[in-house]
């Protein structure tokens, strides 16, 4: 992820017209406008256009200005915030330059060429500008956070979060500091707290959206890395999210899972029923809907001439990959685990091939066979197959494929993604060979993850 426009800038209490009123230099501002009656009238239209965001037209009413006044200070600093608006950087910065020879003493022009600094990523002179802004203002709290996102950026992780709580200190009534303390916590790979600062956040303000949004997003995450292993906590998390979006479909369908898998079938049925109502022609709503009303059995075990054969639950037909193989106790010791390509694990309560273990792996031929095993088939070879997977971590990627499961790539891998198909393509050294995931959602899970990751790559 690209931190430097994940992080979004204060918009600070940076106004010009503020700046263009300020006693101490009004004074020199009232007189050029005494000698050259027609500026006063351009200046009104200039500072109209710029509240109005009409940066272009301000650069037109700022050069008639200069025509007569080369020097009118207040229209030189329009000209280079318009100029820093249209992200015209460098002609910005000789503006401020300008400007800051004159007054050295008024904090926003620091602040001004700060900003700039920060758009060109040389963060150190944009530090040295803010610092300086703020030794002028001590209460200028835009300015401490400032200072906190160009220390973040430069990797000062520990003194970027001493400045922004300086900044959450000062700026009691805004939530913006608050808000990226939390974003700070996320890029450094700190849920938990990021979570608890968000949360922080809204005990503070609770008219925040943006904190709401990510609380919720966050809380979801946290519930569904759960599923599987902690149902209990799992739906704490759900419930928590629900109290603050209550009419959250998707935020009640995994509520309704849960209760389920816990037993209380009666309540998960209220919910599912009430959403599905409200959305009866959603494939995925309808899959729960199914299941929780008990409208199909989804774990089928089937003994036939040929053997045992495994029916993936929320497929309801048996696998039909070529070669697939069963895994027993006899064969599980034949699994080469360096040449598994794919696997996904879904443990009891996870939605999709509940209970369920699917492997791809590579023959010499240029050849994928499939082995799975659900835990109703044979509990013992399902545990040893994960605790396996778990000894041989890292050998793989591994992605969250949605609502408990988990996705095991081959290091080194690149499967590409058919997303007309809903499947993936190994390549492999004289052909191309077709990886199906167990259900649509968890291809989805991995496509989105996968590229996720790209992109965090991209940015490293």
């Amino acid at each position: 992820m690209d931190q430097n426009n994940s992080l979004q800038k204060i918009d600070p209490k940076k106004s010009l017209k503020k700046l263009s009123e300020d006693s101490s230099l009004a004074k020199r501002g009232l007189r050029d406008i005494g000698i050259w009656p027609k500026i006063e009238e351009l200046f009104e239209k200039l500072k109209s256009q710029y509240e109005a965001g009409k940066y272009q037209d301000c650069i037109i009413t700022a050069e008639e200005i200069l025509k007569t006044d080369a020097n009118h200070f207040f229209t030189l600093c329009y000209y280079g915030r318009s100029l820093f608006h249209l992200e015209k950087y460098d002609e910005a910065l000789k503006f401020f330059d300008r400007c800051l020879e004159e007054e050295k003493d008024y904090f926003y022009l620091w602040s001004f060429r700060g900003d700039v600094f920060y758009k060109i990523q040389n963060y150190e002179k944009a530090i040295s500008d803010y610092l300086k802004s703020i030794e002028l203002d001590p209460d200028n709290g835009a300015d401490y956070d400032n200072v906190a996102m160009c220390l973040f950026l430069n990797g000062e992780h520990e003194k970027a979060h001493e400045y922004i709580d300086k900044a959450i200190a000062i700026e009691t009534t805004e939530d913006m500091p608050m808000i990226r303390k939390a974003q700070f916590f996320e890029f450094q790979k700190l849920d938990k707290e990021a979570l608890a600062q968000y949360i922080k956040t809204l005990n503070n303000f609770p008219s925040s959206e943006y904190a709401k949004k990510k609380t919720v997003e966050l809380l979801e995450i946290q519930a569904k890395e759960k599923i599987g292993d902690d149902n209990q906590n799992a739906l704490i998390d759900i419930d928590l999210a629900l109290s603050y979006d209550p009419e959250n479909a998707n935020l009640l369908s995994i509520k309704a899972i849960l209760l389920d898998t816990l037993g209380d079938n009666k309540q998960a049925k209220i919910i599912i029923d009430k959403i599905k109502e409200q959305d009866p022609n959603n494939p995925d709503l309808d899959f729960i809907y199914r299941k929780i009303n008990k409208l199909e059995d989804l774990q089928i075990k089937e003994q036939t001439n040929e053997g045992q054969k495994v029916y993936r639950g929320t497929l309801e037909k048996p696998i039909v990959f070529p070669e697939s193989i069963l895994i027993t106790a006899k064969n599980i010791d034949s699994i080469d685990y360096n040449k598994i390509i794919y696997c996904e694990i879904t443990p009891m309560g996870a939605m999709g091939n509940e209970g369920g273990i699917l492997i791809y792996i590579l023959t010499e031929k240029d050849t994928l066979i499939t082995y799975e095993i659900n835990l109703e088939i044979d509990e013992q070879v399902f545990n040893i197959v994960s605790e396996r997977i778990s000894q041989n971590a890292d050998l793989f990627i591994n992605y969250y494929g949605g609502m408990g499961n988990r996705v095991y790539v081959k290091k080194n891998t690149k499967l590409e993604i058919d997303e007309k198909n809903n499947c993936f393509w190994y390549h492999s050294q004289n052909t191309k060979l077709k990886i199906n995931s167990s259900v649509y959602g968890v291809f989805l899970s991995v496509v989105s993850n996968m590229n996720d990751k790209n992109s965090n790559n991209n940015h490293g």
